[in-house]
């Protein structure tokens, strides 16, 4: 009965369909669990009485070869149309993220992370013995628009490169997070970090306490956020696509 000390938690919406299932492994400390932990996690959905594979949409995949090739301008495989059906958003944000900034699958993963300092050098292969050495030579100040140009040497050449500098801002402007008071009930708090990817409701819609008011998205997986208390949302403190951290102020319950 130890899952009775977690009725509020907030569980991974992957967890949904496993614990719709019929039937549960029993756990050997508690064998009444499966039963009590598929009430707590569904808190009142109707379970799935079936393969959960049944209930997905057919997939066309010529249709969706179609989109990838015209929206991105590819010649898309087999491989990338399973890609864009498991992962559709996240595998469209990634296409537009290499017509935005280039193909990165030549560089190391220890430079794409970090990055290189001034003075380091770096290899890039491009292909079976075409090899760009890189050199960071100088990273100069900021200008008034918060722009530095770097300076590299690719195989000898000198490149100057202008970038915006996102920490070195001219004005600097702060952003203070508000965080959710955990003794309150009416001040709903982000239950882990992440970016919110939708919101459920809206100022003035009146909530039931562990209703869903917002679907929270960290490494792929999301969770939702739960109304703290029964009210009516007074203030939502952030938006659709916002980076939040854990205890972050959501919104307010009145």
């Amino acid at each position: 009965m130890y899952f009775l000390n977690i009725p509020n938690i907030s569980f991974y919406n992957s967890l949904y369909p496993l614990s719709s299932l019929h039937s549960l492994p029993p756990h050997s400390a508690a064998p009444e669990s499966p039963s009590l932990l598929k009430q707590l996690v569904l808190k009142g959905k109707e379970p799935i009485t079936c393969r959960p594979g049944e209930l997905l949409p057919a997939e066309d995949f010529a249709e969706i070869k179609k989109h990838l090739d015209e929206e991105f301008g590819i010649d898309a495989d087999m491989k990338q149309v399973m890609s864009y059906c498991m992962y559709p958003k996240v595998y469209e944000d990634y296409l537009e993220a290499k017509l935005d900034n280039g193909e990165f699958v030549h560089m190391g993963s220890d430079v794409f992370f970090h990055g290189i300092t001034e003075g380091e050098t770096c290899e890039i292969a491009l292909s079976e013995g075409k090899i760009l050495v890189t050199k960071l030579v100088e990273i100069r100040k900021p200008d008034m628009e918060g722009f530095r140009e770097l300076i590299f040497e690719v195989n000898g050449n000198r490149r100057t490169v202008k970038i915006l500098d996102k920490a070195a801002k001219s004005v600097a402007t702060v952003a203070s997070t508000v965080m959710a008071d955990e003794g309150n009930p009416n001040e709903v708090g982000a239950n882990i970090p992440g970016t919110l990817i939708k919101l459920l409701v809206k100022e003035g819609d009146e909530v039931k306490e562990n209703e869903p008011i917002a679907v929270l998205e960290a490494m792929k997986m999301e969770t939702n956020v739960l109304a703290t208390a029964t009210g009516k949302i007074g203030k939502i403190n952030v938006k659709e696509g916002q980076q939040v951290v854990a205890g972050e102020l959501i919104a307010t319950i009145e």
